[in-house]
């Protein structure tokens, strides 16, 4: 299921959580969860993993609890993280219950944590109580279970890293979040003559994994050593935070921080840490710099682009509508539509950005279970068309 990229970028994300299995000492909201029985260890104590009870019902069926790090109102996005290991091989059977809403992440499956498939239908009966069944063969090769590809947040933090010291760029600390897990940025290094710059954030959902699917090829094809890519960077600068709420991505949560809160309403009330860092890094474009966009990078049930309304005025003029339009005649294996959404005083990074600066605010959504080739192939046909239409509106300003 995975593409070469798509296999690249969990790769990068092995080593830690494996480690994150003997190191990580959880401070989340409950206990990580380890169940040992007779031949057979369910576990979630890892980087990412999420389970909140075990019980076994006979000798190979086994009930799995999924709640969310919070009592509702909480968006709808059950994950669930575990890893199977047994003594003996044998087929088991194990239920995931949900205390709040029904399944909805189609489970997917890896024996090293790098290469992950989506199960077949024959080993997943979705049942009329919105759980889910699945039949697995376990042995003494881990198993990893997961709603999507385990991406942790030092995956973002490593591959960061590695983007700096390959071109040559800043890598920030902007701060730490509630649970003090640095929060990074990384900057084009630009001149004195930098004044116009793009924003990418990443990661504000943690279950959101396809989303960060996309921004890693997004970004990468802006750094990449094509001619246009190396005429965007003489022209405009590029910022990217990809991944503000680190601890709800550590602790497998289903969408909050640690401070019991949707970071993507916290726009503009700007109580939690994370959210504020963002404000006081979006300061600069007050006064000598401007921004021409804003992308944030999210997962939901199909790919869209949630934009501002046809007649909210954006400055690059028409830019969203222009962009989907170029980007459709190119992508032939990437279904999306763009859904314009007026100014509401819902404090999401769309409406703030547009409000505030009056530029391109995008949400960059992704599907759950769209094809990992095909996101990679539609990021970078939007990464190169976006380069495109900001280059000719800084030439024609």
């Amino acid at each position: 299921m995975t593409s070469s990229l798509a296999q690249r970028i969990v790769a990068g994300a092995t080593m830690w959580t494996l480690l994150a299995i003997s190191f990580v000492v959880s401070a989340q909201d409950e206990p990580r969860r380890v169940c040992d029985y007779d031949t057979l260890t369910i576990r979630s104590d890892f980087s990412g993993g999420r389970i909140s009870g075990c019980e076994q019902l006979s000798a190979n069926h086994y009930r799995l609890t999924i709640k969310p790090e919070d009592e509702p109102p909480i968006n709808t996005s059950p994950w669930y993280a575990f890893i199977v290991t047994s003594e003996v091989e044998q087929s088991v059977t194990v239920d995931l219950v949900y205390t709040y809403f029904k399944h909805r992440y189609w489970p997917k499956y890896s024996r090293d944590s790098r290469q992950w498939s989506r199960f077949d239908s024959e080993n997943v009966t979705i049942l009329d109580d919105g759980s889910a069944r699945l039949t697995l063969t376990v042995n003494e090769e881990p198993l990893f279970v997961a709603g999507q590809e385990i991406l942790p947040y030092e995956f973002h933090t490593a591959w960061a890293k590695k983007m700096a010291a390959r071109h040559d760029l800043n890598f920030v600390e902007l701060g730490l979040s509630r649970h003090q897990k640095p929060i990074y940025k990384i900057e084009t290094k630009g001149s004195d003559q930098t004044e116009d710059y793009i924003f990418i954030v990443g990661r504000q959902h943690p279950p959101e994994v396809t989303g960060a699917l996309a921004l890693v090829p997004y970004t990468e094809t802006l750094f990449a050593e094509t001619a246009l890519a190396k005429r965007f960077r003489d022209t405009f600068g590029i910022v990217i935070v990809p991944a503000l709420n680190p601890d709800g991505v550590e602790q497998g949560h289903w969408r909050h921080s640690m401070g019991s809160k949707d970071l993507n309403r916290d726009w503009g009330p700007f109580t939690q840490p994370e959210t504020r860092l963002m404000r006081e890094e979006l300061e600069r474009f007050r006064t000598d710099e401007r921004l021409w966009l804003f992308l944030d990078f999210h997962s939901t049930a199909r790919n869209v682009l949630y934009t501002q309304a046809d007649d909210e005025a954006t400055n690059p003029a028409h830019f969203a509508a222009n962009w989907t339009k170029v980007v459709k005649a190119r992508v032939k294996n990437y279904a999306f539509e763009r859904a314009p959404r007026p100014v509401t005083a819902l404090p999401t990074s769309k409406n703030y950005v547009y409000t505030t600066f009056g530029v391109p605010a995008i949400t960059y959504e992704v599907g759950d279970e769209t094809n990992r080739k095909s996101i990679e192939d539609a990021a970078v046909v939007f990464a190169e068309e976006m380069m495109r239409l900001l280059l000719d509106a800084k030439a024609n300003q």
